[in-house]
């Protein structure tokens, strides 16, 4: 029989899947272990498998084989959300990262994330060759061909995938998958089935057939790898999908990428030794929480994923997070740890008003993400307790922290609400006391606001404050926008659009009086580039210029971070163009239209990252993660001529730990935060900076 794409001839693969499921399912039936240790993990992905036609069918007329038989012998979760874009590039991101990390999805475009990859997370921790590793898609490799490895400087190309573009079929991604079985013997195994989501966009009636033919596909992979003696008795099956569909209040079947339930909703059905039978668990839980789940079963840490362990589908719950092997803090590494708390505190900023210091970070220590704050009265020499500044009922995290004088202002990312939204808190007496959470920002089920739009907030939001609280907010699949409350919160302005096209999470706000500036990395479809751009008003906000390039490049530019003064504007970032990341600077004079000089401020050879900058009365300063150490730790280095000449590097910790993400701040000295592993998780650590310039 001579096949075709799924393009060219849909309605051929029901009877071929039948015939080749046929040969397979006339082995015995597999034995489920009902204790035993996991070895290898297959995690499965059905591309664009609407909830209401899987598991929210209790016939389960679509998935027989999954509903009937898989199911009572696993563990199913049936409250598994998408909580970012609804797409498939996207949502395959979140999977095998653990991150909600923004990834285009474009026709032959193939965009790299900074968050390192459950299979690079595997490959390092136990130096896995690259032919044990697998990512197996379909008709999607343009979308998809990203996944196989990340950015990271700690991890990249070294511990990739090995990568398999499998044709336009399920059946093809099937036969593909058993052939690297058998001659591979891999034991992480990642598989793409992309036919549901395309016969979704069309019809019915393909749509459904294409459901029950991968459900046939997934039972019969699963019959063949419990009769397989490399992998019988030691296997766990994780059955999922990256998105759904549009729920019938709001379109359809036919499309997906909105925010009603019917695109976010997902499951995962997970199957294997010393996985739970015949459960079925209604705890919400997130595409995040896979790629630490999947680490957990194969014993290897995922410190950068944001997603939990989904311990309760085990037969016995001894669950306690994997780290690695630190030694302990002995002294020999500068700063003051901040955190102490059960779970992990990430990504701190700082603000300072003299010696008044305020610190926000996300913390998960009550099981679910949310924003912390303290703050010290003596530059830093004490602290005051940790105090949960959202206690937001679902998730808060991605906060901005902006003061002017005694005033503080917090802003963060929440999903209270079922959907992400913006919440402000604001303190008028130095963080003493604090305002209610207010709202700034909301999403909008598939609204027509902005250009018929969906809304979805997954981007950071930033704050700016000094008579008034200045926001910018990022939406998805429509602007970054700006609004001012003159009322501390209670009230908004009128949106203003600054841009309006694709551009990533990650961007810089900045204002001094009524000047403001915003630069944003925004990507051109074409290439894996991003440029950097920038918009600014001079009139607090009323009105914006029209937003243009900084920088052009064909790689990768991320993590802008601005400062000011009265003469010029300074920006630094994380620059690929080399082939590995180095921090590179710019200094663009506001009062004329010159080409701006870039200088490269880093050698790491490795990877440079994470940038942050800060400009004090006489002095820059530039804070970064280096991993040219062979792990990550935090360097700075200052300039006292406004970016003419810098110092040398400067090495802040000295640890066998990850050391990541600082932040910066002036008050009466220069202060810094990041976060750091040395105790075993992460933590929030500080440093007072007070040194000479060293040319």
């Amino acid at each position: 029989m001579q096949t075709k794409g799924i393009r060219g001839n849909f309605e051929l693969y029901p009877l071929l899947g039948l015939i080749t499921i046929g040969v397979i399912l006339s082995f015995s039936n597999p034995g489920y272990s009902q204790t035993g240790s996991i070895e290898k993990v297959f995690v499965v992905v059905i591309d664009g498998l609407r909830y209401s036609e899987a598991f929210g069918d209790s016939s389960y007329r679509y998935i027989p084989h999954l509903g009937n038989i898989l199911k009572p012998n696993g563990t199913l979760y049936t409250d598994v959300w998408n909580l970012g874009d609804t797409n498939t590039a996207p949502g395959h991101m979140y999977i095998v990262t653990g991150n909600w990390v923004y990834t285009p999805q474009y026709k032959n475009v193939r965009v790299r994330t900074i968050y390192p990859t459950i299979f690079e997370y595997y490959r390092k921790a136990y130096q896995v060759p690259q032919e044990k590793v697998w990512v197996v898609v379909g008709g999607k490799i343009s979308f998809l061909s990203a996944l196989n490895y990340s950015l990271n400087p700690a991890f990249g190309p070294t511990y990739q995938a090995s990568l398999e573009s499998a044709g336009d079929s399920d059946v093809q991604v099937w036969e593909k998958t058993i052939g690297i079985i058998e001659s591979y013997e891999p034991s992480l195994v990642f598989i793409n089935f992309g036919n549901v989501d395309y016969a979704g966009h069309h019809s019915w009636e393909m749509y459904t057939a294409a459901i029950r033919r991968v459900d046939r596909l997934i039972y019969s992979l699963w019959t063949y790898l419990e009769n397989h003696p490399q992998y019988q008795g030691k296997t766990a099956l994780l059955v999922t999908t990256d998105h759904g569909r549009h729920d019938e209040l709001h379109g359809g079947f036919l499309k997906h990428g909105g925010i009603c339930p019917g695109c976010k909703q997902s499951f995962l059905l997970a199957v294997g030794p010393g996985i739970r039978k015949g459960v079925e668990i209604r705890e919400p839980a997130s595409l995040v929480d896979i790629a630490p789940t999947v680490g957990y079963m194969l014993q290897f840490p995922t410190p950068f994923a944001k997603g939990r362990v989904l311990s309760e589908m085990f037969v016995t719950d001894n669950h306690t997070d994997i780290g690695y092997d630190f030694r302990q803090d002995t002294g020999l590494s500068p700063g003051t740890r901040l955190t102490y708390a059960v779970g992990a505190s990430v990504t701190p900023q700082i603000a300072a008003s003299g010696d008044i210091l305020h610190l926000v970070w996300e913390d998960n220590r009550e099981g679910t993400w949310q924003i912390y704050y303290k703050r010290s009265e003596d530059g830093g020499s004490s602290w005051s307790a940790d105090f949960n500044l959202s206690r937001s009922s679902g998730l808060a995290v991605e906060p901005s922290i902006s003061v002017f004088q005694e005033k503080v202002s917090v802003i963060w990312k929440d999903y209270r609400n079922n959907n992400w939204d913006i919440y402000l808190r604001q303190s008028l007496d130095a963080g003493q006391t604090w305002s209610p959470a207010r709202l700034v920002a909301r999403s909008y089920v598939e609204s027509s606001l902005f250009k018929g739009s969906p809304m979805i907030v997954p981007g950071l939001p930033k704050v700016n404050e000094e008579t008034d609280i200045r926001a910018t907010v990022r939406y998805h699949k429509g602007p970054l926008v700006y609004s001012k409350s003159e009322d501390g919160g209670v009230t908004w302005g009128t949106h203003k659009i600054i841009y309006d096209g694709l551009f990533i999470p990650s961007y810089a706000f900045l204002g001094r009086s009524n000047s403001l500036w915003v630069v944003w990395t925004a990507h051109r479809f074409t290439t894996e580039g991003w440029e950097i751009w920038y918009n600014f008003s001079f009139n607090g906000g009323d009105t914006w210029g029209e937003p243009h390039p900084l920088l052009s490049s064909n790689s990768y530019l991320l993590h802008p971070a601005i400062t000011v003064d009265e003469k010029y504007l300074y920006l630094v970032w994380s620059d690929f163009r080399t082939g590995h990341s180095e921090i590179s600077f710019l200094r663009n004079n506001r009062r004329k239209k010159e080409m701006p000089s870039i200088q490269v401020l880093t050698s790491s050879k490795i990877g440079a990252i994470f940038p942050t900058i800060l400009k004090t009365a006489d002095r820059l300063y530039v804070a970064w993660e280096d991993n040219r150490d062979g792990n990550k730790e935090i360097y700075y280095k200052t300039s006292p001529d406004n970016g003419l000449s810098w110092s040398a590097d400067m090495r802040i910790t000295h640890d066998d730990s990850n050391s990541t993400h600082p932040d910066l701040a002036y008050g009466n000295k220069v202060y810094l935060v990041w976060q750091d592993d040395r105790d075993g998780n992460w933590e929030i650590y500080f440093e007072v900076i007070d040194d000479p310039y060293s040319p």
